[in-house]
């Protein structure tokens, strides 16, 4: 199963500087840096990332290269094997493709 990732992105409803509702800014807060909201998404994309690396974690690519390894050292490479690290290479690609941010259109 894989996420949703917000890697660059925005969650719906939500943007930089949004006002809460109910909540009226006060003078102090408009001189206030924004460096909160880099903090936060800076914090979101770090979030996203140990997600992703998670993920790619569970799909079993390291024991797959682990095997490939024995396989070399071994002299023989079963096809079995090239496949199913075809597959896993090409699940995880796919992952890092979802995480990357998306074009403005």
């Amino acid at each position: 199963m894989t996420r949703g990732y917000t890697i660059g992105v925005f969650s719906r409803g939500w943007s930089p500087g949004a006002k809460s509702a109910g909540r009226v800014r006060s003078e102090t807060s408009r001189s206030r840096s924004r460096s909160p909201n880099m903090v936060t998404l800076k914090k979101a994309k770090a979030q996203g990332l140990r997600f992703l690396a998670e993920d790619i974690c569970a799909v079993g690519l390291q024991a797959s290269l682990a095997s490939l390894d024995a396989a070399v050292a071994a002299g023989s490479v079963p096809s079995k094997l090239l496949n199913e690290l075809e597959s896993k290479l090409s699940t995880c690609i796919s992952m890092v493709e979802m995480a990357q941010p998306k074009p403005p259109s």
